[in-house]
């Protein structure tokens, strides 16, 4: 496999040569790595594409979806992502960073570059709805860098969550359903539910 198409090492050392690339060939578009300052090993990778970029600022909703997933080569490490939706509900890529780690500082990095991507380009970025889990470098990143943005938490992985911490169908039930009511009443009457059970859960 290395002789065929290079090292995984090689490949790193070229990540430059290749960030140079995007932002020639696709004029506007984000490309920037990072080394450790101490011993100039890779660090930080961020991209977004001048297409996703146009098509995120142009024809999606103000909707941004905050996920990693992890790297299975030789070297492990995070792939973080900004993910918006198209009129159709698809999901519409908008930038993804590698990163040594996942930490706090790592993500309020890749937040900051987001920021001033969208910020470069509308002169009145739009009021942003972001959803996420509920990982703290990510609430953090969110709140330094967009501090307008409604932010709200991912319920799939709130009721995971939830059965984890609980260890009851009948309250992650009952969760949804206050996720899913239409008016205040509603969802105060399904808290209410919840605190019968679990004052703990209610809070």
């Amino acid at each position: 496999m290395a002789a065929m198409r290079g090292s995984f090492e090689e490949g790193y050392r070229l990540l430059p040569q290749y960030c140079e690339q995007i932002k020639r060939t696709n004029p506007g578009s984000i490309a920037s790595v990072y080394g450790n300052p101490t011993d100039s090993c890779f660090q930080r990778l961020f991209i977004s594409f001048q297409a996703s970029i146009y098509g995120f600022l142009n024809a999606c909703r103000p909707l941004l979806g905050l996920d990693r997933t992890f790297l299975k080569s030789k070297y492990l490490g995070p792939l973080l992502l900004a993910t918006g939706f198209d009129g159709d509900g698809a999901l519409f890529p908008l930038a993804f960073g590698v990163v040594d780690e996942e930490s706090d500082d790592n993500w309020m990095w890749f937040l900051s570059e987001l920021h001033n991507l969208l910020e470069i380009n509308t002169e009145n970025m739009p009021r942003l709805t972001i959803f996420s889990d509920r990982q703290k470098g990510i609430v953090n990143g969110v709140e330094a860098n967009f501090p307008t943005a409604f932010h709200g938490f991912c319920m799939r992985h709130l009721s995971e969550s939830f059965r984890k911490e609980f260890n009851n169908t009948m309250l992650v039930n009952l969760l949804w359903e206050a996720a899913h009511a239409l008016t205040v009443i509603e969802f105060e009457a399904k808290i209410l539910e919840i605190e019968e059970i679990s004052q703990v859960a209610a809070f």
